[in-house]
């Protein structure tokens, strides 16, 4: 059975967004054998395609998905740190 998952997280911006998205390039070329990730940002909105293909189990496509998720929110994390830090050390 092929499995689908699509996700939807808001950010604060598109900028946010292509920065986590573009950490997340590595992660993506090593995906299993039979997993496909497709991600982007349509505005603020980072948005990813995780399709498994019939030879997937389920386990390890929802363990493709939790990773991506992981590594998302750690990913938008940092960015959020760094540009908190960038803006208070431009305070004029």
């Amino acid at each position: 059975m092929r499995m689908r998952v699509y996700i939807v997280i808001p950010t604060d911006s598109r900028e946010q967004c292509e920065s986590a998205s573009r950490s997340l390039e590595p992660d993506n070329a090593s995906a299993p054998n039979g997993v496909e990730i497709g991600v982007k940002c349509e505005g603020n909105y980072f948005t990813a395609e995780i399709v498994c293909l019939d030879s997937v189990s389920t386990l390890t496509c929802r363990n493709t998905v939790d990773d991506l998720l992981s590594h998302l929110f750690i990913a938008l994390r940092a960015v959020r740190i760094i540009n908190h830090a960038f803006k208070s050390s431009h305070v004029a």
